[in-house]
């Protein structure tokens, strides 16, 4: 999966010179805590930085929550995003590996990043996208099986399971591999034809089976 198909498209974002007063009214107006900051000449946005809604935390002072009515009053008229917005942020691409996304998020700590194609922003991915990515691939179906099982470094699991799954008409929803506490794992989700026989070939197989999850 690539960052093009979970990323949301209708970014909201702001110019550099629209008051903090104006972003954390959109952030509040919109739900979202980031706004991408961009120059809009030439009628393609291109980046220039990215404003959170802990920068506008900063910029006010102490007992003032920027994203309440009293922030209002503030006397903040002249304090602008470009001011206090992070510059050369950290950015992915839509061909880019949702897990290159994740990993650049969980490295940086940072919630969600821009998405650039040729400098112009396309979108933005989150970590609410992310977990709905994560959701799509492990999310299994009714009256489904999902197993977790140990495997050797190197092996072609695939190939042990689709020599169990095709003679009992068990169809490979999905298959994936990782590892856990450095043991490789496989993970795989089955559906259709004799899953109890497969069960019970897989054990006799030699594999540690670690975890069977039906689903109703």
């Amino acid at each position: 999966m690539i960052v093009g198909m979970w990323m949301t498209r209708d970014v909201v974002s702001v110019v550099p010179g629209v008051t903090i007063a104006h972003a954390a009214e959109l952030m509040s107006r919109r739900h979202v805590r980031r706004l991408p900051v961009v120059d809009k000449q030439g009628g393609s946005p291109r980046l220039l930085g990215i404003v959170t809604s802990h920068d506008l935390f900063r910029a006010y002072p102490e007992h003032i929550n920027p994203f309440s009515p009293l922030a209002e009053n503030a006397q903040l008229e002249d304090a602008v995003v470009g001011d206090v917005m992070h510059r050369n942020p950290v950015t992915t691409a839509p061909g880019a590996p949702i897990e290159q996304a994740a990993r650049a998020m969980c490295d940086h700590k940072i919630g969600g990043v821009p998405v650039v194609d040729k400098g112009l922003l396309v979108g933005i991915i989150t970590e609410s996208d992310i977990f709905r990515a994560f959701v799509a691939v492990l999310e299994s179906p009714s009256g489904s099986v999902r197993i977790t099982l140990s495997m050797a470094a190197n092996e072609d699991v695939f190939a042990l399971i689709h020599k169990l799954a095709t003679p009992l008409q068990v169809r490979v929803v999905s298959l994936m591999s990782t590892h856990h506490h450095e043991t490789p794992v496989c993970v795989v989700r089955l559906s259709g034809g004799d899953l109890d026989r497969f069960l019970d070939d897989l054990w006799k197989s030699g594999h540690h089976v670690i975890n069977v999850l039906r689903i109703p």
